[in-house]
């Protein structure tokens, strides 16, 4: 028979499981519904060391506060540097430590170490300065590249003006930004200046 701890361990790792491996809405944003996109399977096989509630991670960027990353709950395992979280809430600071932009969503996998994290389900990155909403349902972000993007279909909404796409990048200033083939009313990059609106031109 199992003790109360091997019970408790025994829930926990199913309780993780379900919360992680999500299921993702597609965005009703195109003709075709893209494929369900779903937390990385290796998720459902991990044994977890422990369970942090209202769990909050400072990110940096050459020793200088770059973010502020919060969520409802995180699972960690003691020998591993990476840790899922559930209930996610990004904040993105500038040089000046005032907020540059924000990003939401159902769950993530975070690398404490190299600070990379993939955010899954109805996610929305804000820039409010710069009038940017941008929508998709997974959304990477990387300090050493100085990159955020998204390889599946990503809803642009920028100065009022929206588009659809088959993926999104943008440097972490938002500064240079693509939509991959976009089907609407705002162009697909923009690079230099202010942000949207610069002289970027179009890819073809």
């Amino acid at each position: 028979m199992m003790g109360f701890n091997e019970m408790a361990a025994s829930t926990f790792r199913r309780v993780a499981v379900v919360l992680l491996a999500v299921s993702i809405v597609p965005i009703a944003a195109c003709e075709e519904d893209p494929p369900t996109q779903l937390a990385e399977q290796g998720v459902q096989d991990i044994s977890w060391d422990a369970i942090q509630y209202g769990g909050e991670n400072h990110l940096t960027l050459n020793g200088v506060n770059a973010g502020l990353v919060l969520s409802d709950s995180a699972f960690i395992r003691a020998d591993s540097s990476l840790s899922y979280l559930h209930g996610v809430s990004m904040t993105l600071f500038n040089e000046q430590g005032t907020e540059r932009a924000r990003v939401t969503g159902d769950s993530a996998r975070m690398n404490t170490r190299t600070e990379e994290i993939t955010v899954w389900g109805n996610v929305f990155f804000v820039v409010p300065a710069q009038d940017v909403r941008i929508q998709s349902e997974v959304l990477n972000y990387d300090p050493q590249r100085d990159e955020i993007w998204s390889d599946v279909v990503t809803a642009a909404t920028i100065n009022g003006s929206s588009s659809t796409g088959t993926c999104f990048r943008s440097d972490l200033q938002f500064q240079s930004w693509n939509v991959c083939e976009p089907r609407g009313e705002i162009p697909r990059r923009s690079t230099g200046g202010n942000g949207p609106g610069g002289s970027g031109g179009s890819e073809s």
